[in-house]
């Protein structure tokens, strides 16, 4: 192939030049280096490689329409430089190589190395087809009931997905596992299985009457934290926390203290060996928000738990406090709030945290 320079005068004339210059490469059996030099814009160029051990090497090009090569298969080296667009889908064939620098795309610039996308694409996760916010499809996995293992973008968002629910999300140090996040939101901490996962109930005065009791606590929970939010009584006999076992909570073994202030006032008592008094003294209809954390003392969720918290009046200046313990002969999977003798008047909500 010559190194003949191409016009610049006549449109005829620079299709008779690249129609020279395709014949040449067609031509070209054997040598080192194919070369197609500075034409603007090359639209379907057809390049017939008869010997796989050829290089090809396209320099100058504004734009690269359609890049066929065609004959043998195989094409070592395709050098591409000073060029502004490919119009068309680049694939690698590629075997997989796990040596460092030997992947089928691989970026090795001087002064660093990134990879870009455009403003175009705002979307979250989708079945049926793959996502318009999807920046990179990690595994393939859309069907009508799937979304693809990936990363992307949306309105204000980075986001990562799984396919469903039953998969997770995992990172690691070196090759130990430091967090997993499952597709129904629970996460796990170190590799020993700590979790966190949360419960809540809505609880009317009409459907609670005077319980309100939480089942199916996670195995191996070490610590609960019980909230409520307007929580009111009809009576004046203060409201018992409860744990248990079988969905039955234990009624006996409860020790500590309960305080209570109104004003400056303030009174104390022990606990009912029926449960934790969450407060010691109340006036009916007074409407209370506070929380209370259990803990499992031997990281079992049997044997001995203490529980601390405090509560206060919203329509009073009043508050409530308990610490105390309670020994449970077996792994507790269920808490409650009990009025031993009255109910409660008002609408509230009660909600559990439990951390594994």
């Amino acid at each position: 192939m010559t190194d003949e320079q191409p016009p610049s005068s006549t449109t005829a004339e620079l299709s008779e030049y690249l129609t020279r210059q395709l014949k040449q490469i067609t031509a070209i059996a054997s040598g080192a280096l194919t070369k197609i030099p500075d034409p603007l814009t090359l639209t379907n160029l057809i390049v017939t490689v008869l010997i796989t051990t050829k290089d090809l090497t396209v320099t100058g090009l504004a734009t690269i329409v359609d890049l066929t090569v065609t004959g043998i298969t195989t094409l070592l080296t395709l050098t591409v430089s000073g060029l502004a667009t490919f119009t068309n889908q680049i694939i690698s064939t590629r075997a997989n190589n796990t040596g460092d620098g030997l992947g089928q795309v691989y970026l090795n610039g001087l002064l660093g190395n990134r990879i870009e996308f455009g403003q175009a694409g705002i979307a979250p996760p989708s079945f049926n087809t793959k996502s318009l916010g999807t920046k990179v499809s990690l595994r393939h996995a859309i069907s009508a009931t799937q979304a693809d293992y990936a990363i992307g973008t949306d309105t204000g968002t980075f986001w990562s997905s799984i396919p469903r629910i039953i998969e997770s999300f995992k990172w690691y140090g070196g090759i130990t596992k430091i967090m997993e996040l499952t597709g129904d939101g629970i996460l796990t901490l170190g590799s020993t299985g700590r979790k966190v996962s949360t419960f809540e109930v809505q609880v009317t005065a009409a459907s609670s009457g005077s319980i309100v009791q939480f089942n199916n606590i996670p195995a191996n929970t070490i610590k609960i934290t019980i909230s409520v939010w307007n929580m009111s009584m009809s009576g004046t006999i203060p409201p018992l926390i409860r744990l248990g076992v079988g969905s039955v909570l234990q009624a006996t073994g409860y020790l500590g203290i309960t305080i209570s202030t109104s004003g400056t006032a303030m009174t104390s008592t022990t606990v009912s060996p029926t449960g934790f008094d969450m407060v010691n003294t109340l006036a009916a209809a007074t409407t209370w928000i506070g929380s209370f954390k259990l803990t499992s003392m031997r990281g079992t969720g049997s044997g001995e738990w203490t529980i601390s918290g405090i509560m206060g009046g919203t329509n009073a200046v009043v508050s409530g406090s308990c610490a105390g313990g309670v020994n449970i002969a077996g792994v507790v999977d269920c808490i409650g709030i009990v009025l031993p003798t009255t109910a409660f008047d008002t609408a509230m909500t009660v909600s559990i945290l439990c951390e594994e």
